[in-house]
C-alpha cells in the first residue's frame, strides 16, 4: 500500500488503482491535489506490480478478489461512513469491473481512465512468449519495472476478455479516453462507450495524454469536473 499523506477531515475516500507496469508512488502530484480536496486516498500496488517474477504471474480470481479486499479494507477503517469513490486507469480497471461482476461496488462514483478493453494490436500480443520483456518506454520515475513480460500482456487480455464478456458498468461511472493513448484503442472504445469523455493532457511527459500525473494547470482544472 503506497501511503500517501492523509487530510485531518476528508469528505470522501477513493481507492486509486494504477496502470500496467506502473507505480503507485509515480502519482504524488495526484495526491497533493486530492490532499487539497479533503480526500483520503488509498493507493495500493496492483497485484504482480511487487516483484519481476510476479509481475503476469499472480492467478486472476487473486488479482480480481484483492480490489474486494481493498475495500473490505476501506469498509472496516471508515468510521464516519465517508462516501467511497473508484478511480482506475488502465489495467488496473481490469480488477475492478471483474470484482464489481462478482460482488457488485462499493464505490459511490467510478472514474476509469483508459479503460484496458478495446486495445491496439490485440492480435500481436497472445504470440509473445510468456518470459520475454517488451521494453518500457515510460521514464523511469512513473515505470515498476524496465520491463513488460508476455505473461503480463497475456493477463491483460484474460482480464478484458472476461470483463467484455458480461461487461457492465456501475452506475455513476465515467469513461475518459485519449486519441493519444498507445495501448487503448480510442475509435474502438468510443463505439464501446459512446459517452465516454476525450481528454488529452498538455503536459510535456511520456504519457502527455493522461491528466493523472496532474504536471499542468490544465490538467487541474480537468480533474475538477469529477473530484472538486
Amino acid at each position: 500500500m503506497f501511503n500517501s499523506p492523509r487530510p485531518k477531515n476528508p469528505k470522501a475516500i477513493i481507492f486509486f488503482a494504477h496502470g500496467l507496469n506502473q507505480k503507485a508512488s509515480s502519482y504524488k502530484n495526484l495526491y497533493e491535489y486530492f490532499l487539497e480536496k479533503n480526500y483520503d486516498v488509498i493507493a495500493p500496488i496492483v497485484p504482480g506490480h511487487e516483484k519481476y517474477k510476479n509481475f503476469g504471474s499472480v492467478d486472476d480470481g487473486e488479482l480480481i478478489s484483492f480490489y474486494e479486499k481493498v475495500f473490505k479494507y476501506i469498509e472496516n477503517n471508515n468510521p464516519k461512513n465517508l462516501p467511497v469513490y473508484f478511480l482506475g486507469h488502465s489495467f488496473g480497471t481490469l480488477g475492478y469491473l471483474n470484482n464489481y461482476l462478482i460482488n457488485g461496488t462499493h464505490a459511490k462514483k467510478t472514474v476509469l481512465v483508459a479503460p484496458a478493453l478495446k486495445i491496439k494490436f490485440e492480435r500481436l500480443l497472445p504470440i509473445i512468449p510468456k518470459c520475454l520483456g517488451i521494453p518500457s518506454l515510460a521514464p523511469k520515475e512513473y515505470r515498476a519495472f524496465g520491463f513488460t513480460p508476455g505473461r503480463a500482456y497475456h493477463q491483460l487480455l484474460r482480464l478484458k476478455t472476461k470483463a467484455l464478456g458480461e461487461l457492465d458498468l456501475p452506475s455513476n461511472t465515467t469513461i475518459i479516453l485519449s486519441k493519444k493513448d498507445e495501448l487503448v484503442h480510442f475509435k474502438n472504445s468510443m463505439d464501446l462507450f459512446p459517452e465516454a469523455m476525450e481528454y488529452t493532457s498538455d503536459a510535456d511527459l511520456y504519457n502527455h495524454y493522461l491528466f493523472l500525473p496532474m504536471t499542468t494547470l490544465k490538467d487541474k482544472t480537468f480533474i475538477r469536473n469529477y473530484f472538486p
